[in-house]
């Protein structure tokens, strides 16, 4: 499954509602000049929730919204001591693995579906001068006003999860490798940079065990300082269980091209290094005496000739079925 034109970064200006001015009644009449006062109190501002939906994919529905996201505001104390109306809240759905921030300050997150959280609570109603007669003033002729609602440019990270994340530089057979070991059918082609968006397909195994697995685009040498696509979707990888560092047999020098990805990655996330992970050599078809020019190698496989293929997958079995707690929360 690749995700076409995937929005996974948005911002957003959320408002919660006003406070609802507190009201200024009296109990008069022609036949009482003198009746106390009997204003209601303002109404709460409606407040701005976020919420998990786990049927949703990406933030592009978040473009609705034209910029803004208004909960209503509160309305006015009436006659009669009778409070306003609350103001309606607004609930913005939300996928699973979203992070949301304000000014770089992390605010929350959603990991689980119909998980909600308010991220901006409403104003406050006002009183009314009903309930602001005291024994000094009992026929107050004020009333206070709602208190204003709150502001906030959030921005929305989406970090989708999968069991086991593929990365490697451009043109190390990552596509292939995703495709022959899962349902997956990313474009695959002899040129670097095939991918430009994450791809995610599933490995299944006889006893019905699944995996997740996701192809990040390739990291190249200076990603971490805005070069390539590959370091745009590592906060991808934050969230994944398991790691496979895919080389090239076809490369002058896998052990500098693996210390490449270790010094991007660190760059950017250094957390992300404390994921477990394989070493996996392709196109081991096309060399040959690999293994005596190579070290720490989990696997050496070809995946465009299917070699060692079922070994990645009972690697990629045990390795899985043990872990328990991610390293970064689901």
């Amino acid at each position: 499954m690749q995700i076409n034109n995937l929005i996974d970064n948005i911002n957003l200006t959320c408002i919660s509602g006003d406070g609802g001015d507190g009201g200024i009644y009296f109990n008069r009449s022609s036949a009482n000049s003198k009746g106390g006062p009997n204003g209601g109190n303002g109404g709460n501002g409606g407040s701005v929730f976020v919420i998990g939906n786990k049927t949703i994919k990406g933030l592009n529905h978040i473009k609705k919204y034209k910029n803004f996201a208004k909960a209503e505001s509160g309305f006015p104390g009436g006659k009669f001591c009778k409070n306003g109306k609350r103001g309606r809240n607004i609930i913005i759905e939300l996928p699973l693995g979203t992070f949301i921030y304000s000014d770089s300050k992390f605010i929350s997150k959603i990991l689980d579906d119909k998980n909600l959280i308010c991220i901006l609570k409403g104003g406050k109603g006002g009183k009314g001068n009903f309930f602001l007669r005291n024994s000094k003033n009992r026929t107050p002729y004020i009333s206070h006003k709602g208190k204003k609602g709150l502001q906030m440019i959030c921005n929305f990270e989406l970090k989708i999860l999968s069991d086991i994340s593929i990365i490697g530089l451009p043109n190390a057979g990552k596509s292939t490798l995703l495709s022959t070991l899962s349902n997956a059918t990313p474009e695959i082609n002899d040129y670097p940079f095939t991918t430009i968006n994450p791809v995610f397909g599933v490995i299944k195994y006889d006893n019905d065990f699944r995996l997740t697995i996701s192809e990040i685009p390739g990291i190249i040498s200076d990603a971490s300082l805005g070069k390539g696509r590959g370091i745009k979707f590592l906060k991808h990888v934050e969230r994944t269980s398991f790691l496979i560092f895919l080389l090239s047999a076809e490369s002058k020098n896998i052990k500098k091209e693996y210390n490449l990805l270790l010094k991007e990655i660190k760059n950017y996330n250094a957390k992300i290094l404390n994921i477990p992970y394989i070493i996996v050599v392709n196109k081991c078809d096309l060399i040959k005496n690999l293994k005596n020019k190579t070290t720490n190698v989990d696997a050496y496989i070809s995946a465009k000739k299917n070699y060692n293929i079922q070994l990645l997958k009972n690697i990629l079995y045990e390795k899985l079925k043990k872990i328990i707690l991610p390293y970064f929360p689901r």
